[in-house]
């Protein structure tokens, strides 16, 4: 069975259409909602922002004055198998997502939500299968295992060079890193398919086909 979001939608009834706007831990990402709705039987409309983070997830929604009309807010183990290490349930992550627009939505009926923002931590790096299904933990932001594999990769590759190519250093907080440490410490590697972001897994549990700024 696949994982929502990276086949088909599970989200509404319908096909979404995104506008996604920046990159990283900015990223802004406009979800439209009108095919879970007709467009004309609908006459006000509401946002809903959405704020990611590492140990929990908060969402608010406004009116189109911008006046708060519902919020909501959930949290999710961080979770510390070995010092040093920092890591979040894919699927926890995903469900306390859909809990914040559940219980939004639930508060705004009468000004149904047409448009979602999110803003999720940058960093975050998981790996799916064929199959778009995580094959571990999604590595936080403040992880320090991948350490060793940015020193190796800015000594023979270059600080700048990197920089020069993808705007981003070679931290171990950021993907590059955790991604070689995935290739080099996942139990049967060959069953990678690609390497994803916390905003990636965040898109594919709501239904969304994923898509991420390749610089990430």
């Amino acid at each position: 069975m696949r994982w929502p979001g990276f086949g088909t939608s599970r989200f509404c009834n319908g096909p979404s259409r995104t506008k996604i706007q920046g990159s990283d831990s900015a990223t802004v990402r406009f979800v439209r909602l009108a095919s879970c709705r007709r467009e004309s039987a609908v006459v006000a409309m509401s946002y809903l922002g959405i704020d990611v983070g590492t140990s929990r997830t908060k969402a608010v929604a406004y009116d189109e004055d911008f006046r708060p009309l519902a919020e909501s807010s959930t949290e999710y183990a961080r979770l510390a198998p070995r010092p040093g290490w920092y890591e979040i349930d894919a699927a926890e992550l995903g469900r306390a997502v859909r809990h914040v627009i559940g219980a939004c939505g639930r508060q705004c009926t009468a000004d149904p939500i047409r448009w979602i923002s999110f803003s999720v931590f940058g960093g975050g790096t998981s790996a799916v299968d064929a199959e778009s299904r995580p094959l571990l933990n999604v590595i936080s932001t403040t992880d320090k295992r991948a350490q060793p594999h940015a020193e190796d990769w800015a000594e023979r590759f270059g600080r700048d060079r990197t920089y020069g190519i993808t705007g981003i250093t070679t931290h171990a907080s950021l993907m590059l890193p955790k991604v070689l440490w995935i290739a080099a410490h996942l139990d049967r590697p060959e069953r990678i398919d690609r390497y994803v972001t916390a905003a990636e897994l965040v898109q594919a549990a709501l239904g969304i086909r994923p898509k991420m700024d390749l610089a990430t």
